[in-house]
């Protein structure tokens, strides 16, 4: 399949941390988009997770116990979710974590994190989903910022420049040869940690 063929589901979830064995999803959003058609598909939804969301992780996306306490659980919304990315690639902004919040969703993870670091390792300095984002000069509307949608809107907006990059190297405009290239091992053309480090 073509990549303008392929409908990405684009998948952010804010958390109340950042262990999977401990915590807990806060907020889900998605976007749905197939980059050869006009428009996209929007979804979000806030659960109550069963523990005290952190000021450390309010301080991320804004939601405390008071903004959640009249919604259900995330296993409430869990077929509903599933609903929005049946058919669908699933892509995500560091893909093994949204994955691992969210087991219950069956397909294929696009990491635009990897993609990104494979097309980009000697140009950009960072592979944040914010950092690209000014860094490739996108204007997107996102609407309020730092919720799961906003996010996901931002990734969307990534993923099409990826598509274009990734095409113009002329790669093979295949959406299993594309996937097979993000989860590639990453060549490191200088180090940026450790006692090797090039600044």
């Amino acid at each position: 399949m073509k990549l303008s063929e392929a409908t990405f589901t684009i998948v952010d979830t804010e958390t109340t941390g950042l262990d999977p064995k401990e915590d807990h999803v806060v907020q889900v959003g998605i976007v749905r988009k197939t980059f050869g058609l006009l428009g996209q598909g929007r979804y979000e939804i806030t659960v109550k997770p069963p523990i005290s969301i952190p000021p450390s992780a309010s301080a991320i996306h804004h939601l405390t116990d008071k903004h959640v306490q009249t919604y259900e659980p995330l296993s409430y919304y869990k077929d509903e979710i599933q609903s929005q990315v049946d058919g669908c690639i699933l892509a995500a902004h560091n893909a093994k974590f949204d994955s691992e919040f969210l087991p219950f969703l069956e397909g294929k993870w696009l990491c635009t994190k990897r993609m990104a670091q494979h097309l980009w390792m000697d140009q950009a300095e960072k592979f944040s989903n914010q950092y690209l984002r000014y860094w490739l000069g996108l204007e997107v509307n996102t609407g309020p910022a730092h919720t799961a949608l906003a996010d996901a809107t931002v990734t969307m907006e990534i993923l099409g420049e990826e598509i274009k990059e990734y095409l113009k190297q002329g790669r093979p405009d295949d959406i299993d040869l594309f996937i097979a290239f993000a989860e590639s091992p990453i060549m490191y053309t200088k180090m940026s940690f450790g006692k090797h480090r090039v600044n």
